[in-house]
């Protein structure tokens, strides 16, 4: 019977699925490595910094030829979690083997010094955790300074709506970001607006909704991703193009995988952490989680507070970022300082991000985002884009400017642009 090594599994399951970021997640390190998966895994984290990427399986065997690729049908969560084990088990082992030495001869205190200096190694090196010392991980830290550099600072999942991107630096793992908007704005449209992209680039995404049910939302989602004038989809009045366009569009997303999946809450942050359990996203959208806070006894504002920090320690222990919106009460203006229960988003969100839009803006069929709090990054600016849903145009983004010069509506040209020291220049 011939067995296969957890290392092999491990590999295997990371060149299949190029899952590296779980690999990271789960602090599998180089020293858990010996020989040549030593090797392997120093050729994987050098050419994942290098092109942001793990190697395929061809360019993985040209480098080690001797590899046999195994069946790996279990996560590679799981076979991160068994490498860990495999050193755990090991270390114990040579430790135990060490203090039965000492307890031979008789030296009590040396066997009583091996276990204790056993127990901080297992527990500092092999336990999983979130401790980090200034003087270790040099090179971990070396090689995602790197990786920032090649894609611009987007270390996160990418939405690919790219002044997003820039705004955010892509979706951290344990993320939760707010979306703010006075009624109407189109908050749950930027949801699904950046949960199709997030989807069409293959990212499996859950929405959770609490405001409309799943049939509202899918329609909506279809028009997003079809590309057609929701007013007409709405009204069933699309044109004959539109409607076979449509209709091709049902056919094919039939051979997409399930990577967008709607589900309507009626219960509070227990009951998302059973759609996370159930589904295993990687990108949590939930519309309306204020509304969360109806099932709290205590007053509004800190039945708000719980669901927020209800959400942001989920994002925490499943290591899947979050992104809710909620109420403003201002439409053209909006600011964590007018809202009742900003000390919830202030503490709670890493990134506070409003949609705002004036008469004129409105009447342009444009919409601002607005950074109120980006906790990694500076806040220098903002981007404007259309807001159209008869032309189905919500990506094109108009103008990108500093908070030194906010542009009025008549300001805002047709074409992208910058500002630079105050002073417009194209791109």
């Amino acid at each position: 019977m011939i067995i296969i090594s957890i290392e092999s599994k491990f590999f295997s399951k990371l060149i299949e699925t190029g899952d590296y970021a779980t690999v990271d997640d789960r602090q599998i390190r180089q020293k858990f490595f010996s020989g040549q998966f030593k090797r392997m895994f120093k050729f994987v984290q050098n050419f994942k910094t290098k092109y942001s990427k793990v190697p395929d399986m061809e360019t993985f065997s040209s480098k080690f030829p001797e590899f046999e690729v195994s069946a790996t049908p279990e996560t590679m969560e799981f076979y991160c979690d068994e490498v860990r084990t495999k050193v755990k088990h090991n270390q114990i082992v040579d430790g135990i083997e060490k203090i039965g030495e000492e307890l031979e001869d008789m030296n009590t205190d040396g066997a009583y010094d091996i276990i204790k200096t056993l127990v901080r190694t297992v527990e500092s090196d092999i336990v999983l955790g979130d401790t980090k010392k200034i003087n270790e991980d040099v090179e971990d830290r070396w090689k995602k300074y790197l990786e920032r550099r090649n894609t611009g600072g987007i270390i996160g999942i990418p939405t690919t709506l790219e002044a997003f991107d820039r705004m955010t630096g892509g979706l951290g793992k344990t993320d939760l970001i707010t979306i703010l908007g006075f009624t109407g704005v189109g908050k749950t449209w930027a949801l699904i607006i950046l949960g199709v992209l997030l989807a069409r680039s293959g990212t499996k995404v859950l929405f959770i909704t609490r405001e409309m049910n799943t049939d509202q939302v899918m329609k909506r989602t279809d028009a997003v991703w079809c590309g057609i004038s929701y007013t007409d989809f709405n009204r069933g009045q699309l044109s004959q193009k539109d409607e076979v366009k449509y209709r091709e569009y049902l056919n094919s997303i039939q051979q997409v995988e399930d990577n967008f999946v709607v589900e309507l809450s009626t219960g509070g942050v227990t009951n998302i952490a059973a759609m996370i359990d159930k589904h295993s996203p990687e990108v949590v959208l939930v519309d309306g989680a204020y509304l969360m806070a109806d099932d709290e006894e205590d007053d509004d504002w800190k039945g708000i507070m719980k669901v927020w920090r209800g959400m942001k320690q989920l994002a925490l222990i499943k290591k899947v970022p979050f992104i809710t919106t909620s109420q403003s009460k201002e439409g053209d203006n909006v600011s964590l300082g007018k809202i009742s229960f900003s000390k919830a988003l202030a503490n709670e969100c890493d990134i506070v991000i409003a949609l705002q839009q004036d008469k004129e803006m409105f009447a342009m069929k444009d919409i601002m985002w607005k950074p109120l709090k980006l906790r990694d990054s500076e806040m220098t600016g903002y981007f404007v884009t259309k807001w159209d849903w008869n032309r189905m145009d919500y990506h094109t983004t108009i103008y990108e400017g500093r908070f030194l010069d906010k542009p009025t509506a008549e300001e805002i040209p047709d074409t992208v642009q910058d500002i630079d020291d105050g002073k417009m220049t194209k791109r």
